[in-house]
């Protein structure tokens, strides 16, 4: 799997024994270089160009690379929003319009979420176990195994955290709609605080150029 930009930024950086106050100076800030190489913000095109000036990076060709993953993460933003709003046709149009873009697990998590708003708690309970077998290919829930290889997963911190909310509020509601009152109260709460964990990682994407 291709490394995102982040990624290579840093790997770039380390090779060339550079620090990221090094990096940073004169661009932006060492703690926007921090949460740039964490894959928590996507910097302007102006401040990408001049970092990949310094790492001896192609600057067009690093720019294009950020684009691709700036799309990808404004659709994300598009379903998170309205998985909040619970606007079940909004979600199903854009999972499937941008289908290709997706992991394959987030592919499925996105489909229970929509086949449960449409009362279809079986189809959903399977979309779930598609999404657990496909994620890196565990066969158990891929929480764990994703985020220990968050580096190389197409998503930044604050996407991976609102896909696993999505999943969790999936399992809420199955939970829920089969009786399971005491499972959805801990589904709830795992949604709460993956939720909580979006927001801890969710920081302004503007920079100074």
């Amino acid at each position: 799997m291709t490394l995102p930009p982040w990624a290579i930024l840093r790997r770039l950086r380390r090779e060339r024994g550079m620090t990221q106050a090094e990096l940073a100076h004169g661009i932006v800030s060492q703690s926007m270089i921090s949460h740039i190489e964490q894959g928590r913000i996507m910097p302007s095109e102006a401040v990408i160009l001049k970092l990949a000036d310094k790492v001896g990076m192609d600057g067009p060709f690093f720019v294009s690379e950020w684009r691709r993953w700036r799309k990808r993460s404004a659709v994300r933003r598009l379903i998170w929003k309205a998985v909040i709003d619970n606007r079940r046709s909004d979600v199903q149009t854009l999972a499937e319009q941008y289908d290709s873009v997706f992991t394959h697990y987030e592919r499925w998590v996105y489909r229970a979420w929509v086949q449960v708003a449409e009362g279809s708690v079986l189809a959903s309970e399977h979309a779930l176990q598609h999404a657990w077998l496909d994620s890196l290919g565990a066969v158990e829930s891929p929480a764990g195994a994703w985020k220990s290889q968050l580096d190389s997963s197409p998503c930044t911190q604050v996407e991976y955290w609102r896909i696993q909310a999505i999943e969790a509020c999936t399992q809420e509601r199955i939970c829920l709609a089969v009786g399971r009152t005491a499972a959805a109260a801990c589904w709830r709460e795992k949604f709460r605080e993956r939720t909580r964990k979006e927001e801890h990682n969710l920081v302004s994407t503007s920079t100074t150029p």
